[in-house]
């Protein structure tokens, strides 16, 4: 893991360069220029907002329902991203798609895992799929675009994660220790995850004319979208 991720660092531009360069050493200098270009400030704003409305404190309960969510988000993942990578022909970014599908596989079953701790002598079983993923049907292989929302969707989890490791409580050290170190390793991951998009976008950039309007259109979005996750947790977690 980075320095700048240890370091619970805002959204940047340098820390999306410094995980790139962390995991995949090399000139990015067409990619580096574009993502230097985005209104970074208010991207933070947003996930300042959204880690505003994360519980200073998530007990045993609490936490076991976001780890519901997170388990069926993860399941979303294999099922979407799975789907990509068997559209790719290039080699190394199938592969790499491939990998990113192997980690949200492991993610599921840890998150899984998590919920049956806490759950002791309790049958939890996992989350049930209810039928294809309606992405599935829409993906017409326009890849940078899915690319992009993974990449920027990738730094809100890893801020949104961070915020929740930081927060989640349990009275037994032992399993909370269990907790954390699982935590950390998602979060290790899913930096991983923004310098591999970040790698294969930087690969496809000289031949994609709409290239940047892609990359705004999606950076935009996700801005939006993490301000309306930030109202959505607050709604949750606000007393009856």
């Amino acid at each position: 893991m980075t320095v700048a991720l240890e370091a619970f660092a805002k959204p940047s531009a340098e820390l999306v360069l410094s995980v790139l360069h962390g995991f995949s050493p090399g000139p990015h200098a067409e990619f580096a220029e574009a993502i230097g270009g985005l209104d970074w400030d208010e991207f933070a704003g947003a996930v300042a907002e959204m880690q505003r409305s994360v519980p200073a404190t998530i007990g045993p309960d609490s936490f076991s329902f976001i780890l519901a969510k997170q388990e069926a988000h993860e399941n979303s993942g294999v099922e979407i991203i799975g789907h990509v990578a068997e559209t790719v022909e290039e080699p190394r970014h199938r592969a790499m798609l491939k990998s990113h599908v192997a980690d949200e596989v492991r993610h599921s079953k840890a998150f899984l895992a998590l919920r049956r701790l806490l759950s002791p002598g309790k049958t939890v079983a996992p989350l049930a799929q209810e039928g294809p993923d309606p992405f599935i049907a829409q993906y017409r292989g326009d890849l940078a675009s899915f690319l992009w929302d993974t990449h920027f969707a990738e730094i809100n989890s890893i801020f949104y994660l961070s915020a929740i490791r930081t927060a989640v409580s349990h009275p037994e050290p032992a399993v909370a220790r269990k907790i954390d170190v699982a935590l950390a390793k998602v979060i290790a991951d899913e930096g991983r995850h923004v310098a591999s998009t970040a790698s294969i976008l930087s690969d496809l950039f000289a031949d994609d004319p709409l290239m940047g309007a892609r990359m705004q259109a999606s950076f935009d979005d996700h801005s939006a979208a993490i301000r309306e996750q930030a109202a959505r947790l607050a709604r949750e977690s606000a007393p009856a």
